[in-house]
């Protein structure tokens, strides 16, 4: 049952049509900032958020596959501001870009063809790619990667979510291909 002209039914999830398809989804609204200091609020805009997803850019020696895997995930957290489920898909995404840098620095490296995403850390690991005090961290990475990709339920997440997967993945990615 479709509530009022917003697309949203009684799920509280935003169903696109024809006529709100860019319509910014109500849910992403409530997420506003909070200057801590001042107690002053401002509202969410989707602007906001576009700046500062968009401020968290790969190194130019990350591989142009990896690179451009990282701006289709933050594309995608782009238009989460107009159907909020997305900004789940753009973390999902994230991770997998993480997973695609992992294969391509173990190839760089002369690591072993058609490897896991586990045995790719592994040999990074072993070979001194990654340091071993981040394997807590990788392990972490590849653990949320394989529940989000065989997910059996919907999975939402705020957008202040996807902004810190960002800043972390930005790092762990970049060190990869760093020197």
């Amino acid at each position: 049952m479709i509530a009022g002209d917003s697309g949203t039914r009684d799920d509280g999830v935003k169903h696109p049509t024809p006529e709100n398809w860019l319509v910014p989804d109500e849910t992403g609204r409530g997420f506003g900032e909070v200057n801590l200091a001042t107690g002053e609020r401002r509202a969410a805009t989707g602007e906001g958020w576009a700046v500062q997803f968009l401020a968290v850019e790969l190194s130019p020696s990350a591989p142009a596959e990896v690179r451009d895997m990282w701006e289709v995930a933050r594309g995608v957290a782009l238009y989460g501001w107009f159907y909020y489920p997305l900004y789940a898909i753009a973390e999902h995404q994230l991770r997998r870009v993480a997973d695609a840098a992992t294969f391509h620095r173990s190839r760089q490296a002369g690591g072993p063809a058609n490897a896991s995403f586990r045995r790719r850390v592994e040999w990074l690991i072993e070979h001194g790619v990654i340091p071993v005090e981040k394997r807590a961290r990788w392990d972490a990475i590849r653990a949320l990667r394989n529940e989000t990709t065989h997910a059996s339920i919907r999975h939402l997440v705020m957008p202040l979510d996807v902004l810190r997967v960002l800043d972390l993945l930005q790092v762990e990615i970049d060190a990869l291909f760093a020197g």
